[in-house]
């Protein structure tokens, strides 16, 4: 990427200051080297971006998201997506939140660790981001998007959790997220607004 100055910006800092302009920031290969107000200074061939009328401001940083729900209904995501169309649509996802302005994400069940992966290697355009891979949810649970006709757990690509009943099962299935690349686990403690079987204040584990 090279040396890039940034000019006559109106800066943010996200401190509770206010916004100052003229202001100038020197960023070498992605990392920020310089802060500045008033006019820029002279840097030998760097890239000039003028962004008077622009704000610039740190990355934001979204705490809670699933980069792989496209829908409302959770059981959709493996009754009418294929695994491979999740895999684009959710670095489409992924994409898009970088370009409004969030360069950390935290993914709280659904993409597994080779989206992280991906995002390092370049290979996808995305934000820095944290997996869980899947959440545990019990039987029934916020995290269990099955019908009553339907028995196998849901295996497809992007789904939200893993089931898993008692103590034995959550812990090998923690375990197994952690095996799998997963940076913390998940756990599907209460109901949800998107799952079918339970209500938002439904006490689960």
């Amino acid at each position: 990427m090279g040396l890039i100055l940034f000019t006559n910006a109106t800066l943010l800092d996200c401190t509770g200051s206010e916004p100052v302009f003229p202001a100038w920031v020197a960023a070498e290969n992605g990392i920020i080297k310089e802060v500045g107000t008033g006019p820029a200074p002279d840097l030998p061939g760097a890239e000039k971006i003028d962004c008077r009328g622009k704000t610039l401001m740190p990355g934001l940083i979204d705490g809670h998201m699933h980069a792989s729900l496209f829908t409302n209904d959770l059981g959709d995501l493996h009754r009418k997506i294929l695994p491979s169309t999740s895999c684009f649509m959710a670095a489409k996802v992924l994409e898009d939140t970088l370009m409004q302005g969030f360069t950390t994400v935290r993914d709280a069940g659904g993409i597994d660790a080779g989206f992280r992966e991906a995002q390092k290697q370049g290979l996808i355009t995305a934000p820095k981001m944290q997996v869980c891979g899947r959440a545990l949810s019990m039987t029934g649970g916020h995290a269990d998007p099955r019908l009553p006709t339907e028995i196998a757990p849901p295996v497809a690509v992007g789904m939200l959790g893993v089931i898993a009943d008692g103590v034995d099962e959550v812990r090998k299935a923690a375990r197994e997220q952690l095996r799998m690349g997963a940076d913390y686990i998940k756990v599907m403690a209460g109901g949800g607004c998107a799952s079918a079987a339970d209500e938002p204040d439904t006490v689960q584990y």
